[in-house]
């Protein structure tokens, strides 16, 4: 029974200093530990409260956790989703610069067409010009 004394009288130090310094599993371990050697000595109000403060840190390192697992999908959410834009976003830019380069292409390939049958017109009208203008002086002579 002394060695269980003892114990208890260092798990209740170790509890306080855990409390101080906010280290939730140290301190759930303790009350845990509190909770069997108060059974273990009949002191069995002492066994309750320490079981009810051991499930209730319990409880709330569970739902901190809870909330942080949650966060983190939040999180991992949020930049999916961000990352979905931007691949969006850039698959919209690069279907833009191929509309963009196909209406440059076909606008020269146009001018390109345009410029030479309008050469070639000229080219032609020059040609009957001159055909006039042979046949004129050879009406002439």
């Amino acid at each position: 029974m002394g060695k269980v004394n003892t114990a208890i009288g260092y798990y209740e130090k170790g509890l306080e200093k855990s409390i101080d310094q906010d280290i939730n599993y140290l301190i759930r371990y303790c009350y845990r530990q509190l909770t069997d050697l108060y059974k273990q000595t009949g002191r069995y109000k002492d066994a309750l409260e320490a079981l009810q403060s051991f499930t209730a840190y319990k409880d709330s390192v569970l739902n901190e956790e809870i909330r942080l697992k949650v966060a983190e999908l939040e999180i991992d959410y949020q930049t999916e989703k961000k990352d979905r834009e931007i691949a969006e976003s850039k698959l919209e830019i690069s279907e833009k610069t191929s509309q963009l380069l196909l209406a440059a292409w076909r606008f020269c390939t146009f001018d390109f067409s345009f410029l030479r049958n309008f050469r070639l017109s000229k080219k032609k009208k020059r040609k009957i010009g001159a055909r006039k203008q042979t046949s004129s002086s050879r009406i002439r002579k």
